[in-house]
């Protein structure tokens, strides 16, 4: 099976460059920049495509690797081809493979497949190996993307319900964009208390990796630690004093979220009077 690309970002170049490590055909890549499908080609060691048509006829499977906002006019050009019998998939986290219309009619697979990876770079393809990757649509596609990602050892979940995606991808965005402002929050008040960039990055990296690993090794609730888990009212309100409106809001707001964990973890313990104090702060 011959894997295409359209698109020759990020997701594209590194994870058609993994592929090609594990020894799964890369027929080559078609890009609007000449020069990217060229790098991507040249990275690969596969075929700079000029058209779609080209593109199509020498793939057994299409990865459309471009923004969201721009799959549904690839799949609409894309359509006009014979695609009858081939597999055609989108790596879009948001969006899912009900984007592919008319897909059965014309005989083809389709399925969105999705690696939970940030992928910083064009080439970031070592990464790969480390992702758990997500597919849903036709079930054919899925189980042959299944398939072919588990046998170079990724592990790989079907999302049955296409109206989930949106649900999946949130998850994502709260799991990884989401610490990114928290932790430069963090930083921004290292340095108001003299820290430099780089000194306040630093002196964090044990406390972010610390407590990263404390999640992964015993879960959520019990690497809980810090003054919510304590229900230290006193120093919370010392925070909150500090913060401006729109800081205290995020910082009350994450704080009854830890409250209902620290209540998970302490289920002897009453959380109630912090709650009602976060809820009632001004």
């Amino acid at each position: 099976m011959k894997i295409g690309f359209i698109g020759a970002g990020r997701v594209g170049c590194s994870f058609g460059k993994y592929l090609k490590k594990n020894k799964i055909a890369v027929s080559g890549y078609y890009s609007r920049n000449y020069e990217n499908a060229k790098f991507a080609s040249d990275y690969t060691n596969s075929i700079c495509f000029g058209d779609f048509c080209s593109l199509a006829e020498n793939s057994d499977i299409i990865f459309i690797t471009v923004k969201d906002s721009a799959i549904s006019e690839i799949w609409n050009r894309l359509s006009f081809e014979n695609l009858k019998g081939k597999y055609v998939c989108h790596c879009s986290g948001a969006l899912s493979s009900e984007i592919f219309e008319k897909a059965s009619d014309m005989g083809v697979f389709v399925c969105s497949v999705h690696p939970m990876l940030a992928v910083c770079g064009k080439d970031n393809a070592e990464n790969f190996a480390k992702a758990f990757f997500t597919v849903e649509g036709n079930f054919n596609a899925c189980h042959k993307i299944k398939k072919i990602l588990e046998s170079i050892g990724n592990s790989v979940k079907i999302i049955e319900n296409s109206q989930k995606k949106s649900l999946y991808h949130l998850a994502c965005v709260f799991q990884s964009n989401l610490i990114n402002a928290l932790i430069y929050m963090g930083c921004e008040f290292l340095k108001e208390c003299g820290f430099s960039e780089k000194e306040a990055i630093n002196a964090a990296s044990p406390l972010i990796y610390g407590n990263i690993d404390n999640i992964l090794k015993k879960g959520v609730q019990y690497a809980l630690t810090g003054p919510v888990e304590r229900r230290d009212i006193s120093t919370i309100e010392k925070h909150m004093r500090i913060l401006n409106d729109n800081d205290s809001l995020i910082y009350r707001m994450l704080s009854l979220k830890l409250a209902e964990i620290a209540q998970i973890k302490n289920s002897d313990i009453s959380y109630d009077k912090l709650k009602k104090f976060l809820e009632g702060f001004k």
